[in-house]
């Protein structure tokens, strides 16, 4: 897997069954530690059906697991689903290096708001599984933005950029869960608010040149993802319709995405002081389009198709 360029992840569970009733590692965490040390895995992803999710619990349960781990002297990214209430990120923050914010997401745009659409994959429960409305107007997301910071960030679940639609009794089908728009949407917000970037799709597709790899590498979205700040996103004050998200760059920058939640397309120009900047920028790149545009000095001029994101990196005048 090394070889190839990928990073090896695997998945357990403090307890002694996993979600899917398989084995966990319940009684065995420091074996098991040294046992993914051995095998040269880079990243541990921690679920927690059956173990303690109280705060004072989940959180011995991480502390736990980070000596276990960091006992080994291999380094590995600690990765943590206590559950998405935003208690969680008051200790997870200087524990994990990432922890979930939400339910298990879901290939859809609704899941919890409004039925999930016909081609939505694994929208199986409409309680606990999020769709990316679902994740884009969560509160608790929002409180816990705050709390990411370089080496500790924020979880809203893997992508579903090109994953396969899928038909009512479980199966793949031709096309994708999400449309065009929406997986742009997804892989933008997730950058925007320094979310680890998990392809859930096969990368045994992609050519480069399909619909996933247009979205998946775009550089100029990832290099937001990866800003050395790490910082996440806040939402600013927005129109009915519309959300204005701002992010802290490095080097004095900022990126802002506008994003579209109507089920149509939408245009409108915003001013400067409705995007949350007190001055037009004095350099403004489409980071979707990695091309520059002038900034006027009234505002901006919005065109975003439904469900769609416009992204964008300004460096203050």
């Amino acid at each position: 897997m090394h070889a190839a360029g990928f990073r090896f992840g695997i998945y357990t569970s403090p307890a002694p069954k996993a979600c899917s009733g398989l084995d966990g590692s319940g009684g065995h965490v420091a074996a098991d530690a040294r046992t993914f040390a051995r095998w040269g895995v880079d990243y541990v992803k921690l679920d927690w059906c059956g173990a303690d999710y109280s705060p004072a619990g989940a959180a011995a349960i991480a502390r736990t697991w980070r000596a276990a781990l960091s006992a080994t002297r291999r380094p590995m990214l600690l990765s943590i689903n206590a559950g998405g209430a935003p208690s969680v990120g008051q200790w997870a923050r200087s524990v994990a290096s990432s922890w979930r914010v939400g339910g298990d997401i879901c290939g859809s745009w609704y899941n919890m708001t409004r039925p999930p659409s016909a081609t939505g994959r694994r929208c199986y429960n409409r309680q606990y599984d999020e769709g990316i409305y679902d994740y884009l107007i969560s509160p608790g997301l929002r409180q816990q933005a705050v709390l990411a910071g370089l080496g500790h960030y924020i979880d809203p679940d893997m992508l579903e950029v090109g994953t396969a639609a899928e038909s009512p009794s479980g199966k793949d089908r031709p096309g994708t869960a999400l449309t065009p728009d929406e997986a742009r949407t997804n892989f933008a917000m997730w950058a925007m608010w320094s979310a680890p970037l998990i392809a859930g799709n096969d990368p045994r597709t992609m050519t480069g040149a399909d619909p996933a790899s247009t979205v998946l590498l775009n550089r100029q979205l990832i290099a937001i993802d990866q800003d050395p700040l790490g910082q996440a996103a806040i939402l600013e004050p927005s129109p009915a319709g519309w959300q204005f998200w701002l992010k802290q760059l490095s080097g004095g920058r900022t990126a802002l995405a506008i994003v579209n939640l109507a089920d149509t397309p939408a245009a409108a120009t915003f001013t400067w002081r409705q995007l949350g900047l007190a001055t037009p920028p004095a350099d403004l790149l489409d980071a979707v389009a990695n091309r520059a545009l002038e900034a006027g000095p009234q505002g901006l001029d919005v065109p975003v198709a439904a469900h769609g994101t416009a992204v964008y990196e300004l460096t203050s005048g």
